[in-house]
């Protein structure tokens, strides 16, 4: 770890000159770190000066002194625009803790341009910050607010043992602080204490006090969303991996685990460490307290609890029937977010800052289709995707670029494609939120989004050239959704090996035939649990075109529901087999094929399977952590498929049955054809 906290105290003695430091010292330069960076990692142990004037520094009273202090704790303060906080509180705790200043550091760690407030700072208290009982960093400002992602800052700064989150509403009494030194004292081995008095909106809540080596391991999520459960998501984390470390809280009735869901998760997974219950000390309530019901009296907070909750539950459960019910919490969570946060704060909630329109200001018609998608490394699908489905007349595309090298905004560089980054959430846990956060900032209630995979090319039915008259007709007729069909595409049985070089780049060209079994219906495929949620009776529909089963005996729902009208209490489910609803609409069954419409969707995913460099990075992908990322059964699938790693997997899929695209049998498909009659005939008892 790179510690800053040379340069920071330094600097209240003497200015800090990086254009001098980097030409007489060029060594920084050739290992890629700034003037500044280098000093802190490097040139301080080395002796050198920080400017011209400064030869000497070990000559300058006080300096020595102030490097050489070792606090037992450090209060850690984040402060972004927030300048009547810090002025309202620092002074106060200051002076209350001067009689541990020798044991104690305030470290404040400025995330904005509040020169103001800094200068402040500086002239108020100038002999605390040169002798490193106070201390003040300036650094890049947050886009936009988050708890995790400030508190987080203080890593490289933080001298102390012990790290104490402090609010900058937040006092501080020497009876707390006597407090935490009795128990650095007590424990040795270190400790785990959460300050809530049982009081919500006392500021006690969000303050925790941990070694600060643990502190510095695990962190706040910064995936997490901004605010709610980040510091109980530290104390839990933190007691899993050492479970020996005791968690001491003040004694009352209700305590940051005490809900039904924490005690019920602290059951299942076995959280045994020792619990101590201490008195509570003087303290002093924030500069500015809440009422105890400000939480359940924002709709968005409650929100942002149950997602960070069920996200903090699923990455700390130890099995995966554990994973899959809390990952059902984070959904859960993410809808509630979704139906709380309005349309103009929602882009700034999940996105990173950009020059896309504002929330609300593209003019979208009635029948107009927009795509939402969510791409990484899709980069030989961009151009061939953007081509087809312009064609079909789509008025913008929303696409969330989940960390793509190189980014996707250099491949898509159209005026009606606007491309967005996450910073908050996985692609497993938040796939949906982000799609659909993108839908709210931009669509009317009753307005079409077409939710696809990069590697999804959907044809319209026969008798309809372009999406818009698709919609129109679906309007005219009461229909607000259409389920669609995922038809895995393979080369013709003929197709030489040699083909297959260039599958990645000739994809549209090579793969032109898709599987059509007409056998029997397998009893177990036909009663499979999901295949019998999607298809119901028509599971025939499901079974002649279902590639993957009949090469490998997986299990894929070929079932979308991919165009949609936006509407709240509507949300789309990760792989956009289902849609949820939070308005007491059901949710849909295998009734959607009950209609005369469906929409085939060519799907290019075994070019994956047939290109050598894709089979390479499947195996490599589920070697390491990223395949958690995946539903556990999409997991299963891909190891299936993918993991020996040889051609043999391409042979059984050439093997089956198969019809080429061009019959435009797809495109005349008729659901109940292939309904009720058709399996109760088919299937073998």
């Amino acid at each position: 770890m790179i510690e800053f906290r040379t340069l920071d105290v330094i600097e209240h003695y003497t200015a800090f000159d990086a254009d001098w430091y980097g030409a007489t010292y060029p060594d920084a330069g050739l290992i890629g770190m700034t003037p500044r960076q280098h000093y802190a990692a490097f040139g301080h142990y080395m002796g050198r000066s920080v400017s011209a004037d400064s030869a000497e520094l070990t000559q300058i009273p006080g300096l020595a002194d102030a490097l050489a202090r070792k606090p037992k704790l450090s209060y850690c303060t984040p402060i972004m625009n927030r300048p009547d906080d810090i002025k309202g509180t620092l002074g106060a705790n200051i002076e209350a803790n001067r009689p541990y200043a020798a044991e104690v550091e305030f470290v404040i760690v400025f995330m904005d341009e509040d020169r103001e407030t800094h200068d402040w700072v500086r002239q108020s208290f100038p002999e605390e910050l040169k002798a490193g009982y106070l201390r003040m960093i300036v650094e890049p400002a947050l886009d936009g607010w988050h708890f995790g992602k400030a508190k987080n800052r203080h890593k490289n700064y933080a001298i102390g043992e012990i790290y104490s989150s402090l609010d900058g509403d937040n006092f501080v009494t020497a009876a707390e602080t006597e407090q935490l030194l009795d128990l650095m004292a007590a424990h040795p081995k270190g400790f785990l204490f959460h300050h809530f008095t049982g009081n919500w909106g006392d500021g006690s809540s969000g303050r925790i006090t941990l070694p600060t080596w643990i502190y510095r391991s695990i962190g706040y999520d910064e995936n997490f969303m901004p605010r709610q459960f980040d510091e109980m998501d530290v104390l839990l984390s933190a007691m899993l991996r050492f479970p020996q470390m005791p968690l001491i809280r003040i004694q009352a009735d209700n305590h940051g685990f005490a809900s039904k869901r924490s005690r019920t998760y602290f059951a299942e997974v076995g959280v045994s460490n020792p619990l101590i219950e201490i008195a509570s000390v003087e303290r002093c309530l924030p500069l500015n307290p809440k009422s105890d019901t400000y939480v359940s009296e924002d709709t968005s907070m409650e929100a942002m609890t149950t997602f960070n909750q069920g996200v903090c539950f699923l990455k700390n459960a130890p099995n995966q029937k554990l994973r899959d019910k809390y990952l059902k919490l984070a959904v859960q969570g993410r809808h509630a977010v979704l139906d709380a946060v309005p349309p103009e704060k929602i882009l700034g909630t999940l996105f990173w800052a950009n020059k896309n329109p504002v929330a609300g200001s593209l003019e979208i018609g009635p029948d107009d289709v927009c795509i939402v998608a969510c791409m990484k490394n899709d980069h030989s699908f961009l151009q061939p995707f953007y081509d087809h489905y312009k064609a079909l007349g789509v008025k913008y595309f929303f696409i969330v670029d989940d960390g793509s090298a190189p980014a996707l905004a250099d491949s898509l560089p159209y005026p009606d494609v606007f491309i967005f980054h996450p910073k908050v959430g996985t692609f497993l846990t938040a796939k949906g939120l982000w799609m659909e956060g993108m839908a709210k900032a931009y669509l009317a209630e009753g307005q079409w989004m077409l939710t696809l995979d990069a590697d999804e090319f959907i044809d319209l039915p026969q008798g309809f050239s372009t999406l818009p008259e698709l919609t129109r007709f679906m309007r005219a007729r009461g229909q607000e959704t259409m389920p669609a069909l995922l038809i895995d595409l393979l080369p013709a049985p003929d197709t030489s090996p040699e083909a297959f070089e260039t599958v990645e780049t000739d994809f549209q060209r090579l793969f032109d035939h898709h599987v059509w079994v007409e056998a029997e219906i397998a009893p177990d495929y036909a009663n499979y649990a999901p295949i019998k949620w999607a298809f119901g009776d028509f599971v025939g529909l499901s079974w002649r075109l279902d590639t993957r089963y009949h090469a490998y005996g997986t299990f894929d729902s070929l079932r979308k529901i991919p165009l949609i009208q936006f509407r709240a209490g509507r949300h789309i489910n990760q792989g956009f087999h289902t849609l949820h609803y939070n308005d007491g609409t059901p949710n849909p069954g295998a009734e959607i094929w009950d209609t005369d419409l469906v929409l085939p969707i060519r799907h290019y995913k075994m070019i994956k399977l047939f290109s050598q460099a894709s089979r390479e990075r499947m195996a490599a992908m589920l070697a390491s952590s990223k395949a958690s990322q995946y539903h556990a059964r999409t997991a299963e699938n891909i190891a299936k498929i993918f993991g020996s790693g040889n051609g043999d997997s391409i042979q059984q899929a050439m093997s089956l049955p198969s019809r080429p695209i061009a019959d435009s049998l797809l495109t005349t498909l008729d659901p109940r054809s292939f309904g009720k009659l058709m399996g109760a005939d088919i299937i073998k008892k």
